[in-house]
């Protein structure tokens, strides 16, 4: 039986503390409920794990490590890093009575574990991760009604053979794997294809190694598909090979909902690249960029932010693309020793403290290149034509982006017509997100021909790119017919 993340599920059972010392578990034992719910877990329990003695202090902290539990279905569970909430006290007829509750991120069920527990193995369904592969596994085939035999149609679900990659840059396997659910009664038959990613580490390791990994697998398809790919069900293995399902709630944790190929921005087949390459190139780069892809993917993958605020984000995660992947000063340290050194004793004695040591700041910074700068040499690392697809015109970035941006992080109460506000600023916002990700695809080694078959394609945003394309194109040429798809006449009686 599989949990999914997203589904409640109720763990009713009796719960205590494991032995430090790794003896026999106390037999003191706890009933409880435990919650799984939004990505949470929460345990009630009738009475405390701990009992409170001596005196009490408002908002006191007590964590536990790992409660292990058992079920009324007879499973072993364990909540790991668990953080005790009091609950208070019930003065009654039957004297005092003390509750505990017990909220955490991290549930596994199927055996004890506690947090020396080390693992092999992490295998992770990602919803939408099948149709992405572009590796069909239901296909059908139909026969003709024949002289006493009526027509047929015969459904097959193909058995694919796993996908193994090696990770050169670190020590595991990463392997792709399509399976099938079947469901059928009178009168109805159901198959639902799924695709489950495998991490395999050839050296024991814990839980939070693991999904590491599979984090940055994660965030290279959420960049690649255009859709956030994260994970709906998880189950680990541990070093001595037993199996158990983890609940555990993730900051990548959105899903893809789409329902078709052509919905992604780039399926695995468009990409007109080895998925072993991809993956090696990656980890090979992630320790430059792993830490602003994460802001890029919180970006790409939200869709309700507040105008200003995805705007912003947008700018700070290109920005931060330029200083993991780009030289970021003017000159040479060594050789911007003597301007600064110069600008600094330039500095009039008689200026105040306060005035003196920030001028002496913005020498010191001096050196390092403008967002202008930056954006103009990210800019030229794309191809022309794949630019001015993005820009709907000439393939350079906006000088109101920098304006508008500088405008809202040193606020001077001067909102000239430079500074994009309402709609301006939300479309300004959807070229951003296609230049984002348009440059971690040339990390990547994507070609600008993939690039241009995305841009031009079926998935939302692209549209919408094409949209604003098409507008932009006809408010500089109010005659042209470029884009028409019919043309209405009247002729008068």
């Amino acid at each position: 039986m599989n949990f999914p993340l997203n589904e409640a599920i109720e763990f009713n059972g009796q719960w205590w503390l494991p032995s430090r010392e790794g003896g026999e578990p106390p037999r003191i034992w706890k009933p409880g409920v435990l919650t799984w719910k939004n990505r949470d877990a929460t345990l009630e329990l009738f009475s405390p794990l701990t009992e409170t003695r001596g005196s009490v202090i408002a908002l006191q902290e007590r964590r536990y490590p790992a409660i292990h539990g058992i079920s009324t279905r007879s499973e072993h569970v364990s909540i790991l890093d668990g953080l005790s909430i009091p609950a208070g006290f019930n003065f009654g007829s039957a004297g005092l009575l003390e509750r505990e509750t017990v909220r955490s991120s991290w549930v596994a069920v199927g055996a004890h574990v506690d947090e020396t527990t080390q693992y092999g193995e992490l295998r992770v369904r990602v919803p939408g991760l099948d149709l992405w592969l572009g590796r069909a596994n239901v296909t059908s085939d139909y026969a003709a009604e024949q002289t006493g035999k009526p027509a047929t149609v015969v459904y097959k679900v193909a058995l694919l053979p796993s996908e193994e990659m090696h990770i050169k840059a670190e020590p595991l396997t990463v392997s792709f794997e399509i399976g099938s659910s079947h469901k059928w009664g009178t009168g109805k038959i159901r198959v639902d294809t799924s695709a489950w990613l495998r991490i395999k580490s050839p050296t024991p390791n814990s839980l939070d190694w693991l999904l590491e990994q599979f984090g940055k697998v994660s965030t290279l398809l959420t960049l690649i598909a255009g859709a956030p790919m994260g994970p709906d069900c998880l189950i680990a293995k541990t070093w001595d090979g037993t199996d158990l399902q983890v609940l555990v709630s993730l900051s990548d944790d959105k899903t893809c909902d789409l329902d078709e190929p052509f919905h992604f921005f780039l399926t695995r087949p468009a990409t007109g690249c080895d998925l072993c390459v991809l993956l090696n190139r990656w980890f090979d780069v992630n320790r430059d960029v792993g830490q602003i892809s994460q802001l890029a993917r919180g970006v790409l993958s939200s869709s309700d932010l507040w105008l200003h605020v995805e705007f912003a984000t947008l700018m700070q995660a290109l920005e931060g693309f330029h200083r993991a992947t780009m030289d970021g000063l003017y000159l040479p340290e060594e050789e911007y020793e003597p301007y600064k050194k110069a600008l600094i004793s330039a500095i009039p004695g008689s200026a105040p403290t306060g005035l003196r040591d920030a001028l002496r700041s913005r020498v010191r910074y001096g050196n390092e290149k403008s967002l202008r700068t930056r954006l103009r040499e990210l800019a030229n690392r794309i191809e022309p034509d794949v630019m001015s697809l993005l820009m709907g015109g000439k393939p350079e970035i906006p000088g109101a982006w920098v304006d508008t941006r500088n405008q809202y992080t040193h606020w001077d109460g001067d909102v000239g017509p430079a500074i994009l506000q309402g709609i301006e600023m939300h479309r300004a916002s959807v070229r951003m997100r296609l230049f984002l990700r348009v440059l971690y695809l040339h990390l990547l080694g994507i070609s600008p021909e993939a690039m241009l078959k995305a841009l031009n394609g079926a998935n939302r945003e692209s549209q919408y790119l094409l949209q604003l394309n098409a507008v932009l194109h006809h408010q500089n040429n109010p005659e042209s017919q470029a884009g028409g798809f019919m043309s209405i006449t009247v002729q008068d009686p």
